[in-house]
């Protein structure tokens, strides 16, 4: 897979994961600690695109697609 299918392969699994996503998210934020979960796959997808940014873009998808699940409600 090139680059954009890494990328879009991640949003699909931070979309289909979002709930544990976001949880993990604040947990994090809470604690200072990201457990094994979701939200570290979705790093470990984004590592394709971006080695040195791979946590703070799957941080970002996370908050990204729950705003937008919050915005259009």
């Amino acid at each position: 897979m090139n680059a954009k299918e890494w990328m879009q392969y991640g949003q699909d699994f931070v979309a289909a994961n979002l709930v544990e996503c976001c949880r993990e998210n604040l947990e994090w934020h809470d604690t200072g600690e990201l457990r094994s979960g979701k939200l570290r796959e979705a790093a470990a997808i984004f590592a394709k695109v971006d080695q040195a940014h791979f946590l703070a873009i799957a941080q970002s998808e996370t908050t990204r697609q729950a705003m937008q699940m919050v915005a259009n409600q």
